[in-house]
């Protein structure tokens, strides 16, 4: 298990106190873990309480590899993360993510926020960033996801985004964690 400092950054915008509000930040700080496997093999094994797994309820969209891709269901989702993650992306780990914006409506909820990672990939160092927004719905008292949508190019000042990788103070706004499962 990789002992690799993670951080989730929570804007001010986000009304922390609300018990569901920081169960979705908690759920995002494992959607996280499952997206920083480094020098593991990844695998969706112990993340499978993260999204709703009734059949055709899952949804995820992802401009991957410059086309949109559509995927629905749990097992769609995960085989097709498990095959390209391991086979394109070894060493991937999503060391931070920045949390815009926690809005829940009862049962329903959604949340929009940055991540970027860091790979290695024939003996370069790449950065890649996305925008996510994650809807979720309340089964069981527990927060899951039913819809992602990811975007890539984080652009600002119309270049490529980048974020530091040392870990900052850990303050109710910062959530520093490490791979659990």
């Amino acid at each position: 298990m990789s002992n690799r400092t993670l951080t989730l950054v929570v804007s001010d915008a986000v009304k922390l106190g609300d018990p569901d509000v920081e169960a979705i930040r908690d759920q995002t700080a494992k959607w996280q873990q499952l997206f920083a496997p480094d020098t593991e093999r990844y695998t969706l094994s112990g993340y499978e309480d993260l999204f709703s797994r009734l059949p055709d309820d899952l949804v995820a969209y992802d401009n991957y590899a410059e086309r949109d891709t559509r995927w629905l269901g749990f097992d769609l989702y995960r085989s097709t993360w498990e095959r390209e993650i391991n086979g394109n992306f070894p060493k991937f780990v999503m060391y931070r993510i920045e949390m815009d914006r926690i809005e829940i409506s009862g049962d329903l909820a959604w949340s929009a926020f940055t991540w970027w990672g860091e790979i290695e990939q024939n003996g370069k160092t790449l950065w890649p960033a996305q925008h996510a927004t994650h809807a979720w719905r309340k089964v069981d008292g527990v927060w899951k996801i039913v819809h992602e949508h990811l975007t890539s190019g984080v652009k600002e000042d119309g270049e490529e985004s980048r974020r530091p990788l040392d870990a900052e103070a850990n303050n109710d706004r910062v959530l520093l964690h490490t791979r659990t499962v």
